[in-house]
């Protein structure tokens, strides 16, 4: 509760979060931390939980068209691929999840590729508090399935 309360973090902020991720994060550091841009605080930020979400979200996505398409070969899945984890699609579904939540920075308003990389950051903390396979099914439901349709 302590790095919840000290970076602005309400009780009942979690709300709409949870909702988002099907589960609870309260007491998920890593989770609140995923949410706090550098511009926030330059010691307590999100950047190397955006590093990992983005290997991970590379990972499911990657395995998820491997079984997907079985008759596709390498260039086909890249291409699948990088439409799925492309900057701009990033964007555009990371400003939908965080349509309702409260991100914490001190610029003038959020840039498009913030939103990606609070997405990214997202991941990899979903990958350290809840394990690979929470990670996967957050990618597969929110991300892989949001761009098929």
């Amino acid at each position: 509760m302590f790095i919840e309360s000290l970076f602005g973090f309400k009780q009942n902020e979690h709300i709409a979060l949870d909702q988002k991720l099907g589960f609870s994060t309260k007491g998920k550091q890593k989770i609140h931390k995923a949410l706090v841009h550098k511009s926030y605080n330059k010691t307590y930020n999100n950047e190397r939980l955006e590093f990992l979400g983005d290997t991970i979200l590379g990972s499911v996505v990657s395995e998820y068209f491997y079984y997907a398409n079985s008759k596709s070969d390498e260039g086909d899945l890249s291409k699948k691929r990088d439409a799925v984890i492309s900057r701009k699609n990033l964007n555009k579904i990371a400003k939908e999840i965080f349509s309702d939540i409260d991100l914490k920075h001190r610029t003038k308003k959020i840039s498009d590729n913030m939103y990606g990389d609070f997405l990214e950051a997202l991941i990899g903390a979903i990958f350290i508090e809840k394990g690979y396979e929470e990670a996967k099914i957050f990618v597969e439901q929110r991300i892989i399935n949001k761009n098929q349709k």
